[in-house]
């Protein structure tokens, strides 16, 4: 019995971790020059990436500088990929992706 105990705690932060591992993340490069806009540029691409039922699934790194976003991680496949860069395409004021995935 104590040797299950002993686990429990173990368990639950595995359990946590595989749980948030199909939620989309942001990465802010606070570098110089980084803005207020910046930040609510990526909040938008996060977002939207997190919303929809394709890209939902899957992390990715969204950084901004002016109106360009670039977007970094791993996807299956070139849909989710085209996929990912027209989600940020779409986001208001973005005017430029630098594409950073990589395919499995």
């Amino acid at each position: 019995m104590r040797n299950i105990i002993k686990w429990i705690p173990a368990a639950l932060a595995l359990v946590l971790m595989l749980g948030s591992a199909g939620c989309t993340t942001v990465v802010y490069d606070m570098g110089e020059g980084y803005t207020d806009r910046d930040a609510s540029l990526e909040r938008d691409v996060i977002n939207r990436l997190r919303e929809d039922d394709l890209t939902g699934k899957y992390l990715f790194g969204v950084s901004a500088e002016g109106a360009t976003v670039t977007l970094r991680g791993s996807v299956p496949n070139e849909m989710v990929r085209s996929r990912a860069i027209g989600i940020a395409y779409g986001a208001t004021g973005v005017q430029n992706v630098i594409d950073q995935l990589r395919s499995w």
